[in-house]
């Protein structure tokens, strides 16, 4: 997952998102997996609504979301 190395490596508040699901007890796979769907999410997202002005805004809530889905199964 080439996307989410990158995410983790330029965004701070992604990196800081995975670092509290390996603190929740996620393995690096479940958090890089779920970091994944929620990129994807996002994308549609984005796709879906135009983007809008801010084409960032809300995309952290997404992957928190995606994370605390994953950490529930």
């Amino acid at each position: 997952m080439e996307c989410v190395d990158g995410m983790l490596a330029g965004n701070p508040r992604i990196a800081a998102i995975a670092q509290e699901a390996y603190g929740r007890g996620m393995t690096r796979r479940q958090a890089r997996e779920a970091l994944g769907r929620g990129f994807l999410a996002a994308l549609w997202y984005a796709y879906q609504e135009g983007g809008g002005d801010d084409p960032n805004k809300g995309v952290a809530d997404w992957f928190r979301k995606e994370l605390l889905r994953e950490e529930q199964r």
